[in-house]
């Protein structure tokens, strides 16, 4: 897990921290380096907030990581009684949270378009794609 900001104050949130910073002060010594040096598959278990400072930058900077190395992760949490980060659904539970979702779909696994499940026969959803037909596995 990597957490925002008003989840767990650390150090490196301390100041002005930018995704260099974060990447020398916390990433790359905690976990980063696993991927960097190919030592096991890397997941980002957890990660997310609201979406409003101090944790819209460090999303920022998170989701800027993800994309560029194509890490895998769990963006927290569906569900919208997640009293630290909210959820991508509202209070509703029915509705998505618009801004949230649009936030982290450039990170979710897309082939042509199509979000790629990981199951290696059903499709994700009635518009995405099994593993078996984004890979031919």
């Amino acid at each position: 897990h990597d957490y925002c900001p008003t989840v767990y104050e650390q150090p490196w949130f301390e100041g002005k921290y930018t995704y260099y910073s974060l990447m020398k002060d916390c990433w790359h010594d905690n976990w980063f380096y696993i991927y960097e040096k190919n030592i096991a598959p890397l997941l980002i278990g957890e990660w997310g907030g609201f979406m409003r400072e101090p944790n819209l930058t460090w999303m920022t900077y998170m989701r800027q990581l993800i994309k560029k190395y194509h890490l895998n992760h769990t963006f927290w949490c569906l569900n919208a009684n997640s009293g630290d980060t909210g959820g991508l659904l509202l209070d509703d539970f029915t509705t998505w949270d618009t801004e949230k979702y649009n936030f982290v779909k450039e990170v979710l696994w897309q082939e042509g378009g199509k979000f790629v499940g990981l199951d290696h026969e059903i499709a994700l959803g009635k518009n995405g794609i099994s593993l078996k037909d984004a890979k031919g596995l």
